[in-house]
Parts: C-alpha cells; structure tokens; sequence
C-alpha cells in the first residue's frame, strides 16, 4: 500500500494507526504535562480542557483524574476506538447536529470526556461552546504551513477570555530529514518544524505568549533538538 500524504487527512492517519507507526504515543502520561499542568490551571479553577488531535493519548485519563472533564478531538477513529476499548469505562456513541452527519461523537457515561471523529479545523464553539484551557502538544506541527493561521484561530475561538494553553513544538534543522533514508516506523520528528516566534505570530495580539521552557531530547532520529513550551493566555 502506497503512503499517503499528510495533505490527505483522515487517510493519512488512518494509514498512520494502523500500521502501528505512533511513534509519538507513549505508555504513561507525558511529562510536560505534569511538570506544566499548574500553569495551565492555576488554583485549579478550569472545569473544562480541549484536546486537539488527541489521538490515544493517555494523558487524556491523567487530565479528568485532576478534576477537569475532557472534550478530544481526533480525525483518526481508529485512534478513539483503540482509546475506547483499553478504558474502564462505558461509553455512548452519538452524532453532534453541528458537524456532518458521518461525524462520530463517544461519550463516557459519567459525563467526564467526549471525543469527537472530526477534523479540527471544522470545529468550532457553537459545537461544545468555550473552553477553561487547551492542551496541545504539538499539533500545530502536523498542519500544512498554509492552514496553520486558521487553525490557530480555532484555537483562539474556543478559549474563553484568560483561558490558558499549555503547547508545545519541536525546533529541528530540516536538514536532518534529508541526510538519513526514512521511513514511517522511525521515530521522525513531525513534518514541520516551529519555534516560539512561530508561536507569537500566530497568537498575538489576540493572547499573550510566554515560553516557559526549552528543554533537548534525541528522541527523534537520535538527533538532540529544542523542545519548546509555552503557555497563551487569552486577552
């Protein structure tokens, strides 16, 4: 089966999960978001988090275990259905009247997180109105260079006012993807890179943007590169 293009969307990600090449899923919460989580609600005074392109990500459990309740949004449903069947809990599976009838919506029944097939850039605040905080560990990343201001946009539309977003993006030399044969089972950085002045042009004026931490990992190809976090704060 030939790869397809990121351009390609659902079928991108579709091919993605079930190939098994998730090389950014882990099997334990992601530790940004521990060290983080405070800055992204302090006091512990949000009530509801956003999940871009949550995928099967476990930190999703780690966030309703702080007392937040989680809506997720991910375009593969294989994803969601793999989250879905290692939970412990039930779950209804509903449509939203907003979103195109194919759309699915999974429910867990004790009303702490809802996860949306979708593609992110259709959402909007009319579907589940504004949110406390958003959590967006990398995403922006895996949007084409000519959607991303609009998807940032999304982003900004459904935090309320002095909502925060805890996000962070890798800074890498382009380079490194030219110098090694690749494939999809190796752990491959996401396929643009972005730094904290990316970052700034997308969200301001509209939100303040500090970078909270840079910190180096070689986790993608071996190569040691700059892991940026931030915290957006809206105005």
């Amino acid at each position: 089966m030939e790869v397809p293009d990121l351009r390609a969307g659902a079928e991108y990600w579709h091919y993605r999960y079930t190939k098994g090449f998730t090389e950014w899923q882990l099997e334990k919460v992601y530790p940004m978001l521990i060290k983080h989580y405070e800055k992204m609600n302090p006091n512990g005074k949000a009530e509801r988090v956003f999940y871009p392109m949550c995928g099967m990500s476990l930190d999703m459990n780690w966030l309703v275990d702080q007392g937040v309740s989680v809506v997720g949004v991910e375009i593969a449903q294989q994803a969601l259905e793999t989250f879905i069947s290692k939970s412990n809990h039930n779950w209804t599976i509903s449509h939203d009247p907003e979103l195109d009838t194919a759309t699915k919506m999974f429910i867990r029944n004790d009303g702490k997180m809802k996860l949306y097939c979708a593609d992110i850039q259709e959402f909007s605040p009319e579907i589940e109105g504004k949110f406390d905080a958003i959590y967006d560990r990398g995403s922006l990343q895996f949007v084409q260079p000519g959607n991303v201001s609009r998807y940032s946009q999304v982003l900004k539309d459904l935090l309320k006012p002095g909502g925060r977003i805890l996000l962070e993006v890798v800074e890498y030399d382009p380079k490194i993807l030219e110098d090694k044969t690749l494939d999809l089972p190796m752990k491959v950085p996401p396929p643009y890179t972005m730094n904290s002045e990316d970052i700034k042009r997308l969200f301001e004026p509209d939100c303040s943007v500090e970078r909270v931490e840079t910190y180096k990992s070689d986790r993608f190809l071996g190569e040691n590169v700059d892991f940026h976090v931030h915290l957006i704060i809206k105005i």
